[in-house]
């Protein structure tokens, strides 16, 4: 397994101060799975304000949890004392932990036999709840008890759903029905822990097991009770707002409500909302009318819903994506800034006030109907034509 030389003088320092040291969880299985880590996080037996003593630059980030952030050529890295997590009052966080030198129990408390793996150079893979072999086999399945796992952190039944949608995995069979049984404590989470595991799952390579999670009820406390297959979503770009919209459209989830709840930003919010209003819209290759909707809508939400559409409804969209590139190659007007006269020149001519922007649009409309019209000469003319005093 390939580790970052980083990592590696990370753990080298701790190991040479009389100290064990992994790489544990995401960053292991990846590796496993061919796939390149976005981060790495390392388990420890040595103490946290051990940690901070051996390392020039660190963050305290948790140390009630035992965490602190070793900044290593400019990158953050998590390192985390070994622990037993104690109870688990809020359906999330333990109320307390207890550091321990025993890398198998600190290994036993986490979520799924895939992220429950460590590896150093020196040791090799450690790996006690047969990871590697769920690995093989493709299967989410929880450290232990699945009760257990949900009871103390309901956040792992979405987390379960995200992984087996990211790596096109199943769930193992008591794994999903404690999932199912113990969905209704999802909604003691916080909304923006819920974004980030759904848009995760809806950003992944096959969405089965998410649909079988809404049609067994387990994102109910979201208003979300159905859903059409989720199929055509996992043939989309790879982008929160084209998933999402057609997340929306295959679900008949409340927009409105869950965009509030679950926080979306401003930027996801106006680029699904547009994706929605499209889809009332009649679409055809009339230049006219895409005119008009390039007036509304930018190029690029066109485009991005054409492709939708083309994978929701099985639709071929060519010639309107060939209209729509002749429009823009050409220059044809379609938006009032793209008029060959301006505000200031109607001012120039006496008008006042709300007129302007009367004139303008009937210009726009005019130049939509015929390109020719969009010059200033001939502008004006039908101006003095139709709105001489």
């Amino acid at each position: 397994m390939k580790i970052p030389q980083y990592i590696e003088e990370i753990i080298s320092t701790v190991n040479k101060n009389g100290y064990e040291a992994y790489v544990v969880g995401g960053a292991v299985r990846d590796n496993l799975l061919n796939i390149t880590p976005t981060d790495y996080d390392v388990t420890t037996s040595c103490p946290p304000e051990k940690i901070i003593s051996l390392f020039d630059n660190t963050v305290p980030t948790g140390l009630k949890h035992g965490t602190v952030t070793v900044i290593k050529n400019k990158i953050a890295t998590e390192v985390t004392t070994y622990r037993i997590d104690g109870n688990y009052s809020d359906a999330r966080s333990p109320d307390s932990v207890e550091f321990t030198n025993n890398l198998s129990l600190d290994l036993s408390r986490r979520d799924f036999t895939i992220n429950a793996m460590a590896y150093s150079s020196e040791a090799g893979l450690i790996d006690l709840f047969c990871g590697t072999e769920d690995i093989k086999n493709k299967i989410i399945r929880t450290v232990g008890d699945p009760k257990k796992r949900f009871c103390e952190d309901a956040l792992r039944i979405l987390r379960a759903i995200r992984f087996a949608c990211q790596l096109n995995f199943s769930i193992e069979k008591n794994t999903l029905s404690a999932a199912l049984k113990y969905d209704g404590t999802l909604s003691k989470i916080s909304k923006e822990r819920v974004f980030t595991e759904l848009s995760k799952a809806l950003l992944g390579e096959c969405g089965d097991m998410l649909e079988f999670f809404i049609k067994n009820g387990g994102l109910e406390f979201l208003g979300i009770n159905s859903a059409q297959s989720l199929k055509p979503i996992y043939k989309a770009p790879k982008n929160f707002a084209s998933r999402f919209f057609m997340f929306f459209v295959l679900t008949d989830a409340d927009f409105g409500k869950i965009s509030s709840e679950l926080k979306f930003s401003n930027n996801l919010y106006s680029n699904v909302s547009a994706l929605l209003d499209l889809n009332g819209e009649i679409l055809n290759d009339d230049k006219i009318t895409l005119k008009h909707l390039l007036n509304k809508y930018s190029p690029d939400v066109l485009e991005e819903y054409l492709e939708c559409l083309s994978i929701l409804y099985n639709r071929d969209v060519s010639k309107i994506l060939d209209k729509i590139n002749e429009i823009i190659d050409n220059n044809e007007v379609y938006k009032i800034s793209m008029l060959d006269i301006s505000g200031n020149d109607l001012l120039t001519l006496g008008f006042k006030g709300e007129i302007i922007g009367i004139i303008l649009n009937d210009l726009l409309n005019q130049c939509i109907i015929d390109p020719k019209y969009n010059n200033k000469a001939v502008l004006i003319d039908f101006i003095k034509s139709k709105y001489s005093n």
